[in-house]
């Protein structure tokens, strides 16, 4: 009798410590990316998009989300179109405050039947931020993000086609 309560107290004790511990469950939202164009385009603009980076309430540094890297033709993202570029789980009740866009070097526009390479601007290194600053929820949350080609490409003598991205939420 002696030993099998001993046994019960060793174990409640056992049980009791590792129960004091602070248990946290991390609850998860999805967080969806979606493009659109924002404005009108003549023939082409295409967006190299090799990543897709969020910044939250809870995290110091940037989150990639999964990204569907691709090089995206904007005209195909007007009068109410758009998509999904990266999806993934952030903690819920947090909230993002910026959603940056990695870029590669395949962008290009094309004017009448010529297509042109088209950079960033130098200071954007092959990044686009906007501040969105979207307080999450328990479930799906989406964001889309319009892109305006018209007024974010320009011509440039000495650079060929540069983008300075002018970007809205929808």
């Amino acid at each position: 009798m002696k030993k099998s309560t001993i046994l019960f107290s060793t174990i409640c004790i056992v049980l009791i410590s590792f129960g004091c511990g602070k248990l946290v469950y991390e609850v998860n939202s999805t967080f969806q990316v979606r493009l659109a164009n924002g404005g009108e385009i003549v023939q082409q603009v295409n967006i190299d998009i090799e990543e897709v980076r969020i910044k939250t309430s809870k995290d110091t540094s940037w989150k990639v989300l999964p990204t569907k890297k691709a090089l995206y033709n904007l005209a195909n993202y007007g009068h109410g179109v758009d998509t999904a570029v990266a999806s993934g789980p952030v903690a819920a009740t947090s909230i993002v405050s910026e959603v940056r866009f990695v870029l590669g070097n395949r962008s290009t526009i094309t004017i009448g039947e010529i297509t042109y390479p088209l950079s960033l601007v130098a200071n954007y290194e092959k990044n686009m931020t906007i501040k969105v600053g979207r307080k999450l929820n328990l479930s799906e949350e989406k964001v889309v993000i319009s892109f305006d080609p018209r007024v974010s490409s320009s011509s440039d003598k000495n650079a060929g086609f540069v983008l300075n991205p002018v970007l809205k939420l929808q």
